[in-house]
């Protein structure tokens, strides 16, 4: 089993890469543009806030952040967004909170097959959806993960050697599609400057 330092690492890696991808303009779109990416981008909670919860509540409210809304103001976000993920997309959920609906949502459109690709396509989302550690994790970590141990389900169960096995898959694919490499992150190097090809 690697220590808690070296889980500590991937996932500290995963968040770098993001970060990366972010600064060299590879986002969501891009990728997906670009045809860089083949499967699809599920929602998580975090993407579903700044792409659908976010764009909603800057429309009706005139702020930008959904935290600062009074009650009143989330209880009338809530009863849009239920209106809306219904009418257009045919996903019912009965949460009474905005904060369960920003757990909800997010399963209950990946379980409907819809995904962040289909929002970006459709126009729904019009921005760019940015790269997190999570959705990194998620589109490039788990695939690679899969590949490479398809008896593991979670970075935890990677031992030390496994972890840098993985570390340097992930590596050298966004050093071929991306032009990006990183060291692999540890104390001494933290601070170092990410090298873009």
């Amino acid at each position: 089993m690697p220590s808690d330092k070296q889980r500590a690492s991937i996932h500290i890696a995963m968040r770098v890469f993001a970060y990366v991808m972010n600064k060299g303009g590879f986002s969501v779109n891009e990728c997906l543009r670009r045809q860089l990416l083949t499967i699809d981008v599920e929602f998580n909670s975090q993407n579903f806030i700044s792409n659908i919860i976010e764009p909603i509540v800057k429309s009706l409210f005139d702020v930008t952040d959904y935290k600062s809304l009074t009650n009143d103001q989330k209880t009338e976000l809530l009863s849009t967004l239920q209106t809306s993920m219904d009418r257009m997309f045919k996903v019912v959920s009965t949460t009474t909170t905005l904060s369960d609906a920003i757990k909800h949502y997010p399963e209950l459109l990946n379980d409907a097959g819809l995904y962040i690709n289909d929002f970006i396509s459709t126009g729904v989302i019009k921005g760019d959806v940015w790269w997190s550690e999570e959705s990194y994790k998620q589109v490039f970590g788990r695939k690679v993960l899969s590949v490479m141990y398809p008896e593991k389900t979670s970075f935890e169960q990677l031992d030390k050697t496994e972890v840098t096995k993985l570390f340097d898959a992930l590596n050298a694919n966004m050093a071929r599609l991306f032009g990006i490499s990183i060291e692999y992150p540890n104390k001494d190097n933290m601070n170092e400057k990410i090298q873009l090809n």
